[in-house]
C-alpha cells in the first residue's frame, strides 16, 4: 500500500509540475517577462542538486527526488524558451558571484566526497537564484511572474514531500520544505512591489 501511494503521489507531482511549466511557458509567449538570470541560475543549481542527491542515494531515484528532477528538467526547458524569445544575455556581478559559488561547491564535493553537504549547498545556491526575479520586480515595480504557475509549483513541492518522507529521503524532504518556504516569500515580495507601484 505504501509503494502504491508513493507511486500515485509521484505521478501527481510530475503531472502538476509539468502542467505548471506548460502554463509558465504559455505566459512567456504572451505577456510575461521573467528574469533570464533566475532560470539560468536555477538550471545550474538544480543540476548540482540532482547529481548530488543521486550520488548520496546511490541510485537514480526519480520517485523520492521527484521535485529535484522536475525542477531541473523544467528549469532547462523554461530557460530554453526564454532564450528563444530574448537571445541576448549578459552576466552581472551577482551572476558571476553565483557561478563562482557553484564552482566552489563542485570543488568542495570533489575534495570532500560529501554529496550530502554538496546537496545542501546547492539548495542554498538555488535559493539565491530567486534574487534576480525579486530584483527585477523591485526595479520595474510590477508583477513579472505568472502567479498561477508558481502556485502550482508550490502545490507540487507540498505533495512531493510525501514520497520523500515515506522513502526516508531527507535530502529530498529538505528540498521540498525549502521550496515551500521560498516560493511564498518570493510571491509576497513581487506582490508588495507591484502594489507599491500602483499606489504611487
Amino acid at each position: 500500500m505504501k509503494e502504491f501511494t508513493v507511486l500515485i503521489a509521484t505521478i501527481v507531482v510530475y503531472g502538476i509540475y509539468f502542467y505548471a511549466g506548460y502554463d509558465y511557458i504559455r505566459a512567456i509567449k504572451k505577456e510575461s517577462s521573467p528574469a533570464i538570470g533566475t532560470w539560468g541560475l536555477f538550471a545550474v543549481g538544480t543540476l548540482l542538486g540532482v547529481l548530488s542527491a543521486f550520488v548520496k542515494g546511490g541510485s537514480v531515484d526519480v520517485m523520492s527526488n521527484v521535485l529535484n528532477v522536475g525542477d531541473f528538467l523544467m528549469c532547462v526547458t523554461i530557460l530554453g524558451f526564454i532564450l528563444a524569445k530574448h537571445p541576448a544575455i549578459s552576466f552581472d556581478r551577482f551572476d558571476r558571484f553565483f557561478f563562482l559559488l557553484a564552482g566552489t561547491i563542485v570543488i568542495f564535493w570533489a575534495i570532500s566526497k560529501d554529496a550530502a553537504w554538496a546537496n545542501y549547498f546547492s539548495q542554498g545556491l538555488i535559493t539565491l537564484g530567486y534574487w534576480p526575479t525579486i530584483k527585477k520586480a523591485r526595479k520595474e515595480r510590477k508583477k513579472n511572474e505568472p502567479y498561477k504557475s508558481w502556485i502550482l509549483f508550490l502545490t507540487s513541492a507540498t505533495i512531493a514531500a510525501y514520497p520523500a518522507w515515506m522513502n526516508g529521503n531527507m535530502l529530498s524532504l529538505v528540498y521540498s520544505v525549502r521550496t515551500m518556504l521560498v516560493i511564498p516569500t518570493m510571491l509576497f515580495l513581487i506582490h508588495k512591489y507591484s502594489k507599491t507601484a500602483a499606489a504611487s
